[in-house]
């Protein structure tokens, strides 16, 4: 490290770059601090309802998209995106999971931080 590359008139400093790790977030559970293939969870959850299924099963599963004709509830048709609000499984606020509005996302370089809150 430190090197320098020629590179036809210009000349271009190799540095060495700063690790800078931030915390996994589960794509089993969507919960922060672990991979999906440490995780103990037995049930999928959908990171857009928070509903144990998996994302790809949101608009057969999740009781906002699914039809329930006795509540008046019609289905989501397919391919179209969920119309209704997300609730994240980290903060339970309106948004999904895997949202960069979320104070986990601002913090997933924050260990001590993202620890204090499980």
């Amino acid at each position: 490290m430190g090197c320098s590359l020629q590179f036809s008139h210009w000349t271009i400093r190799i540095l060495e770059a700063n690790a800078n790790l931030s915390a996994s977030l589960c794509q089993h559970c969507w919960t922060w601090g672990h991979s999906s293939k440490s995780c103990h969870t037995k049930v999928p959850w959908c990171p857009l309802c928070g509903g144990p299924h998996y994302q790809d099963g949101h608009h057969a599963f999740a009781g906002c998209c699914k039809e329930n004709s006795s509540q008046g509830i019609p289905k989501t048709p397919e391919g179209q995106p969920c119309p209704h609000p997300p609730q994240c499984l980290n903060c339970h606020q309106a948004h999904a999971a895997t949202s960069k509005q979320c104070p986990f996302w601002c913090h997933r370089f924050d260990k001590d931080w993202l620890c204090s809150c499980y």
